[in-house]
């Protein structure tokens, strides 16, 4: 009974591969997609404050240079 019981949930587990393995899927590619919007985010965030200290540092260097 116990031999059979294990080959049954054998028998589960393996036909439950191909559905686990889409789902993993899935979920790989939404969270990749997640990490590349958070990504662009990042770094317009990024570019947009950096870019008042740019165009000062770029008008220290032009009057200094008089």
């Amino acid at each position: 009974m116990t031999i059979l019981v294990n080959n049954l949930l054998i028998a589960l587990a393996v036909g439950e591969i191909a559905d686990l393995s889409a789902i993993t899927r899935v979920r790989n590619a939404t969270q990749r997609y997640e990490l590349l919007c958070e990504y662009e985010i990042f770094r317009l965030q990024g570019l947009w404050s950096l870019e008042p200290v740019h165009r000062c540092h770029k008008y220290i260097e032009t009057t200094s240079n008089r």
